[in-house]
């Protein structure tokens, strides 16, 4: 089994790791004079974050760092997580960037961590 990511449905040649946190609130439905907690479903939050590893020869990566860089963020872009390549298993959405930072370390590789924020429910195949 291979995974893999894609941004805008392109594959990112380097990415070091990426997570997908997905939340769910719970609501309170207590009446007043019950004597145990009730609960029901509330609003669900996505939200990411992954390294990825910077190479100007792949023009995935450079269309993110412009996207990272952009004056006019649309929440247009998708970000899909492909757990299995093999069997296109995959989860994902409409993203946000919300935070990145640009690192260098010994030799040439250049990391760039990025966090994201899903926009809507993600989409999933299993």
């Amino acid at each position: 089994m291979t995974a893999e990511v894609r941004w805008n449905n392109t594959k990112i040649a380097k990415i070091r790791d990426i997570s997908l946190d997905i939340t769910r609130n719970a609501l309170d439905t207590t009446a007043l004079g019950e004597l145990d907690e009730t609960s029901v479903y509330g609003v669900r939050s996505t939200t990411g974050s992954g390294t990825l590893l910077y190479d100007p020869a792949d023009a995935t990566a450079v269309d993110l760092m412009n996207t990272i860089l952009a004056d006019d963020f649309v929440a247009s872009d998708s970000l899909t997580i492909v757990l299995d390549t093999a069997n296109n298993k995959t989860i994902s959405g409409t993203v946000l960037l919300t935070s990145t930072q640009v690192g260098v370390s010994t030799g040439e590789i250049i990391s760039i961590p990025v966090q994201f924020k899903v926009n809507a429910k993600p989409t999933a195949t299993f």
